[in-house]
């Protein structure tokens, strides 16, 4: 049987299963020796890329031994070559380097070239000396990209790319995986293909483009598993890193997870299991589930150091401790493992050193060592002028180590600079899911400046950084949608099935798949939106803006805006390409109490916030900022639950009665607000709650129970909806969905009230037909059934005629509608997430721009709603706000049982 050396060798690197099957059948045919060794050789790589690296060194020494058999010098050196490399891997690496450096001398044209792309792999992925590697990389590509074959070529670039990447040059490393990539494609080698998209991934994240980064990945994964159908470690153990620092800690565990129990069912690679369980580790930890981290970590651990591979070695253990310093643990045994690893770490991986040694300072601060925590919260803040990878836990570092010399000035500005570039990083991301997770990696920044004001008991310093990192996601103008076909047509496919499954019109067997069609569909809306791009391009690794004030400059009363930062750049203001000073991605002007004050006139502000795990409310009202302790937040929080539990059975029909509910309310005010309601002015408040009180009917509340009650998630949020304009039409619309109780009573009520609205009912109201009805209206009520998805806040829906309209279809649209009304039960819930942020559907309103909603809180009572809705719209035509227009229904809402639940349980959100 005739074997040609380079078909066999492409087939292992483009269908690595069909190639082993062809080199034994070679084998098992009596080959000659060049035969024999090619097959081995072919053998040898598939077991070296799979990461079975010591049944690749075997294959390889018997092709070794049959090449110099066969008297072929050139083919012999390639051998050679393969198995320098696989030595190195197997942890032989002055065996293996020396290998590859004999070959080389002597060596020139194509073989040359071939050679040299094994050697720069070892030099630069394998041992980091990144200039030899790259002078390995320029050489083989100039001796192979006039050599006519383009395979090599494309592995050529590939390699060149993977040390422009360590080195930090992202653009062009891209180009040439972008040249490479495209040379794969045409030569049909599709898993080297799918490594280069792999490989594009890496470098979008190095940029700081999540979106590219997961589209990228997303691709290769499906060229893997659906066109060679094999297990690739390397690309899931890619994507949990990049999922986990998206915040998609779920996405991430599910899928290491099923990778993990694949190559452990097939009993795969030693070497892929280890570095599958270092991910499953990691995602553990960030889920919260400590022991299952604790037991991989050490097991990942275990494997690495038995592989002798003391980069992973460090990784893993640095996971490990990481994992059991946020499980509580803070011993000098830990403290002096965790000194060790930032040492090893040093010399293997600057970067994540900076994790190290941050972990190292803060662990010798809470052991009273502030000589050790000085020193490595140093070390680890000088990497706040490297790349992205390191710059968020450099300015982490800066704070901590700020705040332990007592010197308040520069840790607040560390707290302002780290938080401006995190900023940064929300424009890159597109997906409002992706933007609200994000902000979690602020949370320890503004926890440090936050609990620095209450100590200091300045009000108006705590309310600033209250607000400097609260509702953030808000602040940012939304990404507009881009025309994608394919995301229209899945959201339409599962309203379609949803429906379909809703309406019980299919029972027994049929059921199951429909359910399993669901979830594809669901995950595929998911996934598009998640891939959405940003408004900002993300820049070049390292680049800094010129212009943010250094970190000595702000006053120690300085607020997150800077004191008197009017006019001053901060990193956070940059162009689309990256570069400090452009408009398209200009911070929002700070929130300043002054302008608050200016604002509010009559009314009164209260904004509670939570600082280790106490409940503080400030009070703004007659000129003046109050700050008081309320007491622990797990009271008020199971407090909350109960009187939402009795406002539910209330509407039911099986509650309480009203003298109940009352003495619920005072309970509740009393866990809330404290005795910070003596403050309060006489007319309208306005409440800013934390995320996780976002669902509070503010009315059950003595103190709140007869005044016009407005809510929004930060006091910089509703000044916004204050100075919101309305849209240059008038145009109300009324929509109204099936299966209400009272039938479609109160939209043809309502239509009378408004002549000329848009009426949307009797099949009528069918997705598309309200998106394009409500898209820049100036009013629109919708009265139909609402569904809270707590397991995927973006998929909760309002019911409309043909099936659920959700959160990702309203994010189609061009303009929020200006005021919105929601008769339908439970609108208001959202889902905390992220630092303080909020996901459901009024949350989606108000980040499109709606400057008002009225939602409930709780299932309502359909024929109760109705009169309550009607006399609502009654006093919005009369030109009151919403607030008041709910505070004046609320007080005529009558004795009606139903009726005056309902009233208690809609709030007004917004302005």
């Amino acid at each position: 049987m005739a074997v040609d050396i380079d078909d066999l060798q492409a087939l292992a690197l483009s269908r690595p299963t069909e190639a082993l099957r062809i080199a034994r059948e070679v084998l098992a045919n009596s080959p000659s020796d060049a035969e024999a060794a090619v097959a081995h050789q072919a053998i040898g790589v598939v077991h070296r890329d799979f990461g079975d690296i010591q049944e690749a060194v075997t294959e390889l020494r018997s092709a070794y031994r049959f090449a110099r058999r066969a008297a072929d010098p050139d083919r012999e050196a390639d051998v050679q070559a393969s198995l320098g490399v696989a030595l190195v891997m197997a942890g032989q690496t002055d065996r293996g380097v020396a290998m590859l450096d004999a070959i080389v001398p002597g060596r020139t044209g194509v073989h040359a070239g071939r050679i040299l792309i094994r050697r720069a792999w070892v030099r630069g992925a394998l041992l980091g000396r990144y200039d030899e590697a790259l002078a390995d990389a320029e050489q083989a590509v100039a001796l192979l990209s006039d050599a006519g074959d383009l395979v090599w070529e494309a592995r050529a670039l590939t390699h060149r790319a993977m040390v422009l990447l360590a080195m930090g040059a992202i653009d062009r490393a891209d180009q040439d995986y972008a040249r490479s990539e495209e040379l794969f494609s045409d030569r049909g080698q599709i898993a080297e293909y799918a490594d280069t998209r792999q490989a594009r991934g890496a470098a979008a994240f190095a940029r700081g483009d999540l979106p590219a980064a997961l589209r990228y990945l997303d691709d290769a994964q499906r060229v893997v598993e659906e066109e060679l159908g094999i297990l690739e470690p390397d690309l899931y153990a890619n994507k949990c890193l990049v999922q986990l620092a998206a915040g998609l800690t779920r996405d991430a565990l599910t899928e290491i997870d099923s990778a993990l129990g694949r190559i452990e069912q097939q009993r795969g690679s030693d070497a892929r299991r280890a570095e599958l369980l270092y991910c499953a580790a990691l995602a553990a930890n960030a889920s919260g589930a400590r022991e299952v981290a604790e037991s991989r970590g050490r097991a990942a651990l275990k494997l690495f150091r038995r592989q002798q591979r003391p980069w992973w070695a460090a990784r893993a253990e640095l996971a490990l401790l990481q994992s059991r310093y946020d499980g509580g643990d803070r011993t000098v045994r830990l403290l002096r493992a965790v000194q060790r690893v930032s040492a090893e770490l040093d010399q293997l991986d600057p970067d994540l050193a900076t994790e190290a040694h941050l972990l190292t300072g803060r662990l010798a601060f809470a052991r009273t060592d502030p000589a050790t925590a000085g020193e490595h919260l140093s070390i680890a803040a000088a990497a706040r002028h490297r790349g992205l990878r390191t710059r968020g836990a450099g300015w982490l570092a800066q704070a901590t180590l700020r705040q332990g010399e007592g010197r308040s000035r520069a840790m607040l500005a560390a707290c302002r600079q780290g938080l401006s570039l995190i900023e940064v990083y929300l424009r890159t991301l597109g997906a409002t899911e992706l933007r609200v997770l994000a902000t979690a990696q602020g949370s320890e920044l503004a926890a440090i400046a936050l609990r620095y004001a209450v100590r200091r008991h300045n009000a108006r310093q705590v309310l600033e950084w209250s607000e400097r990192w609260r509702a953030t996601v808000l602040a940012i103008p939304p990404v507009r949608p881009q025309e994608d076909d394919e995301l229209v047509a899945d959201l339409a496919a599962l309203r379609g099935l949803t429906h379909r499954l809703e309406a019980n019109y299919d029972h027994g067997p049929a059921a199951g798949p429909l359910q399993r069609e669901r979830r594809r569909l669901e995950a595929s809306v998911r996934r598009r939106a998640l891939l959405a791009p940003g408004t900002v391009e993300a820049g070049p690794e390292g680049e800094r803006s010129g212009g943010a004030r250094s970190e000595g400059e702000l006053s120690s009363d300085a607020g997150p805006g800077g004191a008197g930062s009017g006019g001053e750049r901060s990193e956070g203001e940059r162009s689309s390409d990256g570069r400090a000073g452009g408009d398209a991605a200009r911070t929002v002007r700070p929130f300043r109490t002054a302008d608050l004050l200016d604002q509010l006139g009559g009314r009164s502000l209260i904004e509670l916030t939570e600082v280790d795990d106490q409940l503080y409310a400030l009070v703004v009202a007659r000129g003046r900022v109050h700050l008081d302790l309320v007491g622990p937040v797990a009271p008020a929080t199971h407090r909350l639950s109960h009187a939402l539990f009795a406002l539910r059975r209330e509407a039911s029909g099986r509650g309480t009665n009203q003298l109940d509910l009352e003495a619920i309310g005072a309970r509740l005010e009393t866990l809330l607000l404290g005795s910070s309601v003596r403050h309060l002015d006489d007319g309208p408040v306005v409440v800013v709650p934390t995320g996780r009180l976002h669902a509070v009917p503010w009315s059950l509340l003595p103190s709140l129970r007869d005044r016009p009650t407005s809510v929004a998630p930060s006091a910089a949020a509703w000044l916004r909806a204050r100075k919101a304009v309305p849209p240059a039409t008038d145009r109300v619309v009324l929509i109204g969905g099936p299966k209400l109780s009272t039938g479609h009573e109160e939209v043809r009520r309502l239509a009378q009230l408004y002549p000329d609205a848009v009426v949307l009912t009797d099949g009528a109201a069918t997705a598309e037909a309200v998106l394009k009805a409500i898209d820049g209206a100036a009013l629109v009520h919708v009265a139909a059934h609402g569904t809270f998805r707590a397991d995927s806040p973006l998929f909760s829906a309002l019911q409309l005629d043909d099936g659920p309209l959700t959160v990702y279809d309203l994010e189609r649209l061009q303009r929020a509608p200006h005021r919105v009304v929601l008769s339908s039960c439970s609108s208001a819930v959202g889902s905390p997430s992220g630092a303080d942020e909020l996901l459901g559907l009024v949350s989606a309103l108000a980040a499109l721009g709606s400057a008002g909603v009225v939602a409930s809180v709780v299932p309502v009572n359909d024929p109760g709603t109705v009169p309550l809705m009607l006399d609502l719209h009654v006093r919005l035509r009369s030109g009151d706000g919403l607030a008041e227009a709910l505070a004046l229904s609320r007080a005529a809402a009558g004795t009606s049982r139903f009726a005056r639940t309902a009233a208690q349980s809609f709030i007004a959100l917004g302005a």
